[in-house]
């Protein structure tokens, strides 16, 4: 599934595929408390940013940035699930461009494309970054049928983003992967949850588990992207190999009874 495009940024690359200009139509996600919008600290970065709109159909983008074919690239689409205030944009631009930003004023879901290389394979990350409004409000079946991979993101300083996190598995019921993540590490002595309940959370839903600080971390917010997009990608070749193994099963009976019927045709002694 892919998300509309009701204010779209499409970008132009040098010949190198840096430095992008974006030409903007309509209002931008802007960093609270700057007059830059958020797609003026991704440019130049290989990012490309637009919103999706919250009815849940796909819009339109160009990718004239990427450097390579899009047949040559592996792309995996992550979806960024949490409550309100628990840092999902901060540890997105983190990974996109290892800046941290503290606030942002989203009115509405936004989505990035970045390629980068993990373990010498060129990757296409395509990120929803979503915006519930109150943490009432929890995600749609159609995130974890559009996604490859989630992050269910909490702050360790807010009971209420964790209680959170735990209900939006319950209504998603991903059949992905998926990675519990705890943001604001940093700030300990306003801990409400502790590291020995998020790794019990996490043996519950069978994923893996990390507390992040995106304020202060880079290599580590980093780790917890790469590390999905592995699971994301051996998923792949494990389902990849199932159905060479199916279809392998398939052509070998076909063989055999081919075989079988040609030696019957033979003629008898």
């Amino acid at each position: 599934m892919n998300f509309p495009s009701s204010h779209e940024t499409k970008s132009r690359s040098s010949d190198v595929g840096v430095g992008l200009q974006p030409r903007t139509r309509g209002a931008d996600s802007r960093v609270r408390g700057s007059s830059r919008p958020l797609h003026a600290l991704l440019a130049g970065r290989g990012v490309f940013f637009w919103h999706a709109a919250r009815q849940g159909h796909a819009g339109k983008m160009t990718t004239r940035g990427i450097r390579r074919k899009k047949s040559s690239l592996s792309e995996v689409k992550v979806a960024v699930i949490g409550a309100p205030s628990v840092g999902k944009s901060a540890l997105t631009v983190r990974f996109l461009t290892k800046r941290y930003i503290g606030e942002y004023d989203h009115q509405q879901e936004s989505k990035y494309k970045h390629e980068a290389l993990l373990d010498g394979e060129p990757i296409l990350f395509e990120i929803l970054d979503t915006c519930p409004k109150s943490t009432e409000e929890l995600p749609g079946s159609e995130i974890a049928q559009w996604a490859d991979g989630l992050f269910l993101v909490y702050s360790i300083t807010d009971r209420e983003s964790f209680n959170y996190v735990r209900r939006a598995k319950q209504r998603l019921q991903p059949d992905i992967p998926l990675t519990l993540v705890g943001n604001k590490a940093d700030m300990v002595h306003l801990r409400q949850v502790s590291p020995e309940e998020g790794e019990i959370l996490a043996k519950d839903f069978e994923c893996g588990f990390a507390e992040v600080a995106a304020a202060e971390q880079v290599n580590q917010v980093g780790e917890v992207f790469h590390e999905l997009c592995r699971e994301v990608l051996t998923n792949r070749r494990r389902a990849k190999h199932s159905l060479l193994d199916r279809m392998l099963g398939s052509k070998t009976a076909y063989r055999v009874y081919s075989r079988g019927k040609s030696d019957s045709a033979l003629p008898k002694d």
